[in-house]
């Protein structure tokens, strides 16, 4: 429909300059002034009024045009419904989640121990719980899920709280300082035990994540330091703006390996590649831009931050996962696309209203013809030559009247 839209628009717009044209050259722009002045008469009048005339048929033949190129490659496209496909293979990933993949997931259990660089000995142990809430939900769809099967979700969560800002920042920082960057920040790693009913077991680490870090922002202008904190809800100091990001949450995507037991499953074996996002590149880790960090807090309605801890959720899923496989197959948007059917019906309207508009098109001009046919058997001189005639029956008045004297 956008490629449509913006057919209808070229043409639109292309129109549009040749009636400005022609229009332009109608009443003599760029033309001497002998010739401005044959383009002010009453026969350009009349040239005028035809041109206007065409230029009527000529956009709604040109729009016509539009919609039947539109209509056309709808129901092209519909003989290759690109849902179908993406659906069916959203079905067989439902089918082996509920049959295979799901009953050896559940009931593993996943010990996490969050080590963090700058405490050593100082380790935090959680494990993680399994939620079976319904999470797909399709909004986005351009069918609003219909015909897409219903799984049974399951995945693990956990949250660990992270120590203050000052704790893991470089000794000598306070508030209204900087904190080291991504290279020097300090980190988080997770380590990883699981366990599956049927006695599988492995341990693995993932990370290192850093845990907060300043990044300077690419300022915005005009007004640099205002527009850091409205809009890119950061700080300025030194002369640049810095914001302060902070770890969020952590997913991780696991499936069996030749043990059975559960471990880590990068993306199409890209390393690191084994996050629960498309949007972000597969990547594991989040962040989120702190507000009210800074000399000026980026909300009035911030309470002092850096000397509290944090918290970070984690969760661990499947690589089967159909939520995963669905973002995978649409790109991380959730739409599947047009049924076959719907398809159909929109290419049947933009081509009825394509014909529709070409024969409207052709009964008027054929209808104003016949009037302009009339109005010529009506009026059998030219507006020149009603000019000349009235002039010359005024010429002769003039010399009867003085032939009298």
């Amino acid at each position: 429909k956008q490629q449509v839209a913006a057919m209808a628009a070229v043409a639109a717009v292309v129109v549009r300059r040749n009636l400005d044209t022609s229009a332009g050259i109608s009443r003599g722009f760029g033309l001497s002034p002998r010739a401005r002045a044959i383009a002010s008469g009453p026969m350009a009048t009349g040239i005028r009024k035809e041109a206007k005339d065409r230029g009527g048929p000529i956009c709604s033949v040109c729009l016509s045009i539009a919609f039947i190129v539109g209509g056309t490659w709808m129901l092209v496209e519909s003989l290759n419904n690109p849902r179908s496909g993406g659906s069916e293979k959203y079905a067989t990933a439902v089918q082996a989640w509920d049959s295979v993949v799901r009953p050896r997931f559940d009931g593993t259990t996943f010990d996490v121990t969050a080590v963090i660089s700058t405490r050593a000995g100082h380790e935090k142990s959680v494990r993680m719980k399994a939620v079976t809430d319904t999470e797909l939900v399709w909004a986005n769809d351009a069918e609003l899920g219909e015909g897409l099967d219903i799984y049974q979700p399951l995945h693990y969560e956990a949250s660990v709280e992270l120590p203050p800002y000052l704790e893991i920042g470089e000794p000598g920082n306070s508030h209204v300082e900087l904190l080291p960057n991504t290279t020097n920040a300090a980190t988080l790693t997770l380590r990883v035990a699981s366990r599956t009913a049927s006695g599988g077991q492995a341990v693995w680490s993932s990370g290192p994540f850093p845990m907060a870090f300043d990044e300077r922002l690419f300022p915005m202008t005009p007004a640099p330091e205002i527009k850091c904190k409205t809009e890119q809800h950061g700080y300025w100091v030194n002369h640049g703006c810095h914001a302060l990001k902070r770890l969020q949450s952590i997913c991780l995507q696991v499936g069996l390996d030749n043990s059975g037991a559960w471990q880590l499953a990068p993306v199409g074996g890209v390393e690191g590649a084994f996050g629960c996002r498309i949007e972000h590149f597969w990547q594991p880790d989040t962040y989120s831009i702190d507000r009210c960090w800074g000399p000026r807090a980026a909300s009035g309605l911030c309470s002092p931050t850096g000397n509290s801890s944090f918290p970070v959720s984690l969760a661990i899923r499947s690589s089967h996962d159909p939520m995963l496989v669905a973002a995978s197959l649409t790109q991380g948007t959730f739409n599947f696309g047009q049924s076959q059917v719907h398809q159909e019906i929109f290419a049947a309207l933009f081509l009825g209203l394509g014909a529709f508009t070409l024969l409207m098109t052709f009964i008027l001009r054929r209808l104003r013809r016949k009037d302009a046919a009339r109005d010529v058997q009506r009026e059998p001189f030219s507006p020149m030559a009603a000019r000349f005639g009235s002039r010359s029956g005024s010429m002769e008045d003039c010399s009867r009247s003085g032939s009298m004297e």
